[in-house]
């Protein structure tokens, strides 16, 4: 029997002035409590779990993509079932740099897969680590319909779709919806997305379509370099390798 794998992408708010706090967290889990984290994740049921910050007109932001055996919102609740250090700490610390009580079953992450596309084969590159990035645009206001009839005409022409991912180098793309209920608010697009190619690099390769798209949704222009998600990687983990070493992370040119 194979276990049914829940995806979720998201991002939560970090209050004004806590961004070096949040990093300090991050770092701490990924070097002092490293073995912790490991046990943990794995107790509330993931076996995936990337965090990057981004940073917005709006704020800085945790923009989070996780694997787990149950939906988010039941994986977060498990938390209350821990009562190990860590459980505590990873909960206390959400409330201070974001003032974010993620065990509370009305504050669950309000998202929704709308799009999932991976390459039936890798080419060329045997071997070379895959890049992964979770970054987020937000949404124009009236855009929400436009942006998923956008993604559910790319679900029903996978074949036409294919051809262009793969120039970009792409090599596989998740999208989630999220209505974000606390402070800033709005829609968020938010993409999960691997390729071999740093992210400015898999931006310049988009077609006109597809940067006309973002412009019209989102008033982003990848065609312009600052345009481009700012982000930084705090932590990467999984449950067949563990953490991703700081070195490893240094590689990951955004």
């Amino acid at each position: 029997m194979i276990n049914k794998k829940f995806e979720s992408g998201f991002m939560i708010p970090i209050l004004p002035g806590k961004t070096d706090e949040t990093r300090k967290f991050w770092e701490e889990l990924s070097n002092a409590r490293a073995h912790e984290i490991d046990e943990y994740a794995r107790n509330v049921g993931q076996s995936r779990l990337l965090v990057y910050l981004q940073h917005l007109p709006r704020g800085d932001f945790l923009v989070q993509y996780i694997q787990s055996d149950v939906d988010v919102a039941t994986s977060f609740k498990r938390n209350l079932e821990q009562h190990s250090p860590i459980a505590k700490h990873i909960q206390r610390a959400f409330m201070d740099i974001a003032r974010y009580d993620f065990t509370r079953p009305e504050n669950a992450p309000n998202i929704e897969k709308i799009y999932e596309w991976s390459a039936h084969e890798e080419t060329g590159l045997g071997g070379q680590a895959r890049k992964c990035f979770i970054f987020a645009f937000p949404l124009l206001s009236g855009k929400a319909d436009e942006f998923w009839h956008q993604f559910e005409s790319r679900q029903s022409n996978q074949t036409i779709v294919e051809g262009k991912y793969r120039d970009q180098g792409i090599l596989r793309l998740v999208e989630f919806l999220q209505d974000l209920q606390h402070r800033p608010g709005g829609l968020y697009a938010v993409s999960y997305l691997e390729s071999y190619d740093d992210l400015r690099t898999v931006f310049s390769r988009a077609p006109n379509d597809v940067r006309q798209f973002w412009l019209d949704t989102s008033g982003i222009d990848l065609a312009n370099p600052r345009g481009l998600p700012d982000l930084e990687l705090l932590f990467e983990w999984n449950d067949s390798s563990g953490i991703r070493t700081s070195e490893a992370q240094k590689a990951y040119t955004i």
